[in-house]
């Protein structure tokens, strides 16, 4: 079929930089097939379990515009006769990914994909995880026990060493309840093979700082890199990855609770790169594992948020993409261009955006070459034997920065442009000090990208220069860029460098653009050693400084202060301007905004892994991944070796989501915890823009980095917190109660939610939140004797039944600290309609 392309003029008005101001872009392209092929997969279905080595793949391909170019199953060559595809694909022991892939002739990709399961019909070896654990008395947990696939091992027996310190239900698996401080051994054995775990027991209400929590070793012969945070969409998926290696290129995927448990295994045909924005990871496969890095496809591996594993196939070779919180993949692809007038390969640099749900290519935008051409009044002259006058003409893909996600969700990059050209009677080099007369056109952009318009160009920095010959100008030495981060609060920042010619020299001098959420642009100078490596809480910038770092608030350029760090490697920043730093050893020293030492805890975690997850720090050790007990107010927004801490390089959002807020509540004889749902949505305009969601009695709805949020709770109808008495009538909603705002919090459990279906979860909420009509009876304890025999409820029954008649998805153990009545949620019927009031029943 031939190849369909038009030639298309238009102007464009759109707002896609930070400051919302509209730009207009003229522009005429030759526009190709921008239609990806359609790909059907028939066979496996999604989520089977085989006991064969093999599966067969069925599908069909078609192409309306370019046609059909290549098509793969896995990656590997497929033959299509007549749109029909059939294909053999091997299987790994555990979960595997069967990806049907398809290119048209214009570059487009598309792909339908399954998730199969691999199950052996013998096992060779057992694991529990987490291998080590610690409990508090009276905890309850759980181990997970996998065959060295990930694949779930049932009907095992399972057996502690000391039943008066770990007891063991009868479930399958088993439910651990720690009884006194001691130490047991849990062992489970099937089949002949067995695998135990070590389970410490302590006395208090909180593990001390330093505590191991758990530890997940090391799968024997493979290396465990830097770990991948999923963005966590529901109950049943894993909080973060171990990426274990062997072979260059490829990689171990085992996913992992916050509790250290590994829910299965998967292999990774290429290298893990991120976390995505649906649960799921994506990774990057390599052209050649024996030469570089390059990229030839990216593959989503996982199914989490209903996201089947997809595969884009680059016609050329891609490079590490950032995404945004809606899914949509920014990233730069090369493309051959051809050759040059002196016969040398060009390679394009293009703007991709990718659907982030289905790895359909969304658009690809060429970035101007940067061009280097000398014309010669006597091309082709042989003058001497040896001297041959030549036109020259040289194109290349520009300098680039990026791309980023910037705090609106648009993709930006940073682009050098360079045009030089020059005329003479031969050769443009004719000596040393020769220069020939030229113009130039040099210059640095900022160019956004959206998933909906075309991209957005401006121009942060530009000169032309017309020289003639002998003479030298600022245009001989082209800038160059070399940061683009957000500035942490909603801006961009842009490091670039240009040269000015002096009377008998050069000299350089750098610049940081910001420009902020309003729209407005600063240029600074700094020094040629400017480098920023963190941005903590309201844009404050760890400025790499001889011994330590220089703290700079890039709102105002003004230095707040300097930090010391002889020996020591920053991990993260607190709100006030406390760090966090771990030395060689892995012991953390946390130092005060002012730079005095608050604490020193041996973690044990190696520099480059600890974060705050979890209830603690979590990273890598000699033991393997380790979960270590531990407080630290994590306010870091962006680190620049990974971006955030997916590695997206996207702006962090910390203490944004949505949570279950526990808070102290003295009832009679007993000091439990009142639960309230807290909402700090990553839409902070939207909160603003809601009347009803305003505090009351002029409280300020803010947490610790600052975000807004609202709360959504229940108690008594006086408004006052559950405290010191039962009963008094009905189970009163309210937003923004007063204890919820301001009562301090005893624990904060961030929900499964998504950043894609966060607005939606949102608005759920509020919606079984208003039909709820304040029409149950309320008691402090239920299920108490002495009250209603189950048919009153209290705070955390609110809670609990409207995570459960919201679909919002939650941890169904009860939290860590006592909350009566999170066991018997208040029913989904009293969240859909409003009735009278039950009639109370039983005893007061």
């Amino acid at each position: 079929m031939a190849r369909r392309r038009a030639v298309l003029s238009f102007v464009v008005l759109i707002a896609l930089l930070p400051s919302g101001i509209s730009t207009t872009v003229v522009t005429s392209k030759e526009v190709d097939d921008v239609t990806p092929p359609i790909v059907t997969l028939k066979s496996p279905a999604d989520g089977i379990t085989t006991r064969k080595a093999e599966i067969t793949v069925k599908g069909r391909v078609s192409d309306t515009e370019s046609g059909i170019a290549s098509v793969t199953c896995n990656g590997q060559p497929a033959t299509v006769v007549d749109g029909v595809v059939r294909c053999v694909v091997s299987l790994r022991p555990g979960v595997n990914d069967v990806i049907l892939q398809a290119s048209d002739v214009a570059g487009n990709s598309a792909s339908a994909g399954a998730r199969v399961t691999l199950a052996r019909r013998t096992i060779s070896a057992i694991a529990l995880t987490p291998g080590r654990k610690t409990m508090l008395v009276n905890q309850g947990a759980t181990l997970s026990l996998r065959d060295d696939a990930g694949v779930e091992v049932s009907d095992a027996l399972w057996t502690s060493s000391d039943s008066g310190t770990v007891t063991l239900s009868t479930d399958d698996p088993p439910i651990l309840t720690a009884i006194r401080p001691g130490s047991a051994t849990i062992t489970a054995e099937i089949d002949g093979l067995s695998a135990e775990a070590t389970i410490a027991v302590v006395a208090g209400t909180e593990l001390p700082a330093g505590t191991t929590r758990w530890s997940v070793p090391l799968t024997p012969g493979l290396t465990m890199e830097r770990l991948i945070f999923t963005n966590r969409v529901d109950e049943s998926g894993p909080d973060l990855f171990i990426v274990e290696t062997e072979t260059w290129g490829e990689a171990t995927l085992r996913a992992v609770d916050a509790e250290g448990s590994v829910l299965w295994q998967q292999h990774s045909p290429g290298i893990p790169l991120m976390g995505d924005s649906f649960g799921g990871v994506i990774a990057g496969v390599l052209y050649d594992v024996n030469q570089g890095d390059d990229l030839q496809a990216y593959v989503r591996l996982g199914n989490a948020g209903g996201v089947p594993p997809w595969r884009y196939q680059s016609p050329g070779i891609l490079l590490r993409p950032a995404q945004a919180p809606d899914g949509t993949l920014y990233a730069i692809e090369f493309l051959y261009g051809g050759v040059d007038a002196s016969g040398d390969d060009i390679l394009d640099k293009h703007a991709i955006v990718i659907d982030g749900a289905t790895g359909r290519l969304i658009s690809r935008a060429p970035l101007a070459r940067e061009i280097l051409a000398f014309e010669s009044a006597k091309n082709g002259v042989v003058l001497t034997p040896k001297l041959t006058c030549r036109s020259t003409r040289a194109e290349f893909a520009p300098q680039t920065v990026g791309p980023i996600v910037g705090s609106d969700g648009r993709g930006y990059m940073l682009v050098r442009r360079r045009i030089r050209l020059g005329k003479g009677s031969c050769n443009e080099f004719n000596g040393a000090n020769y220069v020939p007369a030229r113009t130039q056109d040099i210059g640095v952009d900022l160019i956004a990208l959206s998933p909906t318009n075309a991209p957005v160009t401006q121009s942060l920095y530009a000169l032309q220069c017309t020289s003639a010959e002998l003479q030298r100008t600022s245009c001989d030495v082209p800038p160059s860029v070399s940061q683009l981060l957000p500035d942490g609060t909603g801006g961009l920042l842009a490091s670039w460098r240009r040269t000015l010619r002096q009377v008998n020299s050069y000299s350089g001098q750098s610049y940081v653009t910001r420009i902020d959420a309003a729209g407005a642009r600063v240029d600074t100078p700094v020094t040629q050693a400017f480098w920023i490596d963190l941005i903590g809480q309201a844009g404050t910038a760890y400025v790499r400084s001889p011994g330590g770092y220089r703290l700079v608030d890039m709102t105002s350029f003004a230095t707040k202060g300097t930090l010391s760090l002889p020996g020591l490697g920053l991990v993260a920043t607190r709100p006030d301007g406390g760090v966090a730093t771990i030395d060689y050893a892995g012991v953390l020293h946390v130092l005060g905004p002012t730079g005095e030492e608050e604490e020193v805890t041996p973690l044990g975690l190696s520099l480059t892994s600890a974060v705050q997850e979890f209830d603690g720090w979590i990273g890598l050790s000699d033991a393997g991944l380790t979960s270590v007990a531990g407080q630290f107010q994590d306010a870091t927004r962006w680190v620049v070796i990974v971006g955030n801490r997916s590695g997206q390089l996207a702006v962090r959002r910390p203490g944004m989501g949505i949570f279950l807020k526990s808070q102290d509540a003295v009832i009679p004889f007993l000091i439990a915890q009142h639960n309230s749902i807290r909402i700090v949505p990553y839409a902070q305009d939207w909160l603003a823009s809601q009347p009803s969601l305003q505090p009351p009695q002029g409280l300020d709805a803010t947490d610790g980095f600052g975000n807004r949020y609202f709360t959504l709770g229940a108690g008594l109808p006086s408004g006052v917190d559950t405290e010191l008495s039962c009963g008094g009538g009905n189970l009163t909603k309210g937003i923004n109660r007063e204890g919820d705002v301001i009562k301090p919090v005893k624990a904060l459990r961030k929900l499964p939610v998504g950043d894609v279906s966060e607005g939606a979860t949102i608005f759920s909420l509020l919606a079984h939140f208003n039909n709820y009509g304040d029409d149950v009876p309320y008691w402090c304890l239920p299920g108490d004797p002495d009250s209603t025999a189950g048919l009153a409820y209290n705070s955390n029954s609110f809670a609990h039944g409207l995570l459960h008649a919201a679909g919002v998805p939650h941890d169904e153990r009860a939290p860590r600290w006592p909350a009566p009545g999170w066991d018997l949620p208040v029913p989904a019927k009293h969240f859909k309609h409003t009735k009278k009031p039950e009639k109370v029943r039983g005893k007061r």
